[in-house]
């Protein structure tokens, strides 16, 4: 007994010893394999000017739909803008990487104006706040939105955008200004870009070929972004319901249309760094029944937005070629350097 009792407290020590590194060291992996989009932003909060702490939240990928302040009148714009900085989540996109986690800047009296802001709607907006939110009047023109990733986006990449909300607005709408937002959180435009050509693209094709009711058209429009998101047949069984006969069969068709085989977007980003940095290689293809990529550093196949990490210890040229079921075949290359 009086063996155990002298061992007992020195096994329970070394035991909340290894318990604890074992929980630092997960926690360090968490942090080390998020996504940093603390790199670019103040710790500063702008609303209430204190400092803010790093966390984790999780990266939701899918459809955004991001609500207009004027929707919601004005005491909407004024509530958001009270707590910028009170993340449960940030946008990845529609096109699913690895990374499921982000490290973002929390602000504290943010995240307690929020939790007010959510009990003030779950007692249906009629009771007053018991203290109060707005700390600071923000016009919807400065509202922020979410996590910027890219302050500016490229004259290009703008036009290209209003190309598809007009493509897309009777049954996509949303202001220009929230769609440049979007793109603006997205940690690689580019790829969201092809993402969204794509579905544009059999969207009007599809819809120039039918004469088509506006909740037709919509119907249409949510089908083809969930199979593009990679949905089940029970997630798009009630927009079927409203569309004509076989229109599964003809918009899984449109997604596979038989055109020229062809590179939509390679790039590499950065694509000039440091020996063992490491950099997202993205590519899209269209049309294509395989792809290689030369050198092999990565299994690849057709996707309309994918990328992956590499690690090039010189300059490395890489090669995409994609091929379709005639063996037709189209090359596109870039280099990687490296200082």
């Amino acid at each position: 007994m009086r063996y155990l009792a002298s061992v007992l407290p020195n096994s329970l020590g070394l035991l909340l010893l290894f318990g604890s590194i074992a929980v630092a060291v997960y926690m360090t992996f968490r942090i080390v394999t998020a996504e940093d989009l603390t790199k670019s932003e103040s710790s500063l909060c702008e609303v209430h000017r204190i400092k803010m702490k790093a966390k984790l939240v999780p990266i939701r990928y899918g459809l955004p739909m991001y609500p207009s302040p004027l929707a919601f009148g004005e005491g909407y714009v004024d509530a958001i803008g009270s707590f910028p900085h009170a993340p449960d989540h940030v946008s990845g996109g529609c096109v699913v990487r690895s990374k499921t986690r982000a490290l973002v800047f929390s602000c504290p009296r943010c995240e307690a104006n929020r939790v007010e802001w959510v009990r003030w709607l779950r007692n249906g907006g009629c009771k007053p706040l018991s203290t109060p939110v707005v700390q600071r009047r923000l016009t919807p023109d400065i509202l922020k939105r979410g996590l910027i990733s890219h302050q500016q986006l490229a004259p290009s990449m703008i036009a290209k955008i209003e190309s598809f909300r007009s493509m897309l607005a009777d049954v996509y709408i949303m202001p220009m200004a929230e769609w440049l937002n979007g793109f603006q959180q997205y940690a690689s435009p580019e790829r969201e870009m092809m993402w969204w050509q794509r579905l544009t693209h059999c969207y009007v094709d599809y819809c120039s070929r039918k004469d088509l009711a506006p909740e037709q058209r919509e119907a249409a429009f949510n089908v083809l972004c969930k199979l593009g998101l990679g949905a089940t047949s029970d997630d798009i069984t009630a927009d079927l319901q409203n569309l004509p006969f076989g229109a599964l069969e003809e918009l899984v068709a449109e997604t596979h249309h038989d055109w020229e085989v062809k590179v939509v977007g390679f790039y590499a980003t950065p694509d000039v760094m440091r020996q063992g940095e490491k950099a997202d290689l993205c590519y899209g293809v269209d049309n294509a029944k395989s792809v290689r990529l030369d050198p092999p550093v990565e299994r690849v196949w057709p996707s309309v937005g994918r990328c992956f990490e590499v690690t090039p210890l010189r300059d490395t040229r890489y090669t995409l070629i994609p091929e379709d079921a005639d063996g037709h075949t189209a090359v596109q290359s870039l280099t990687v350097r490296v200082k």
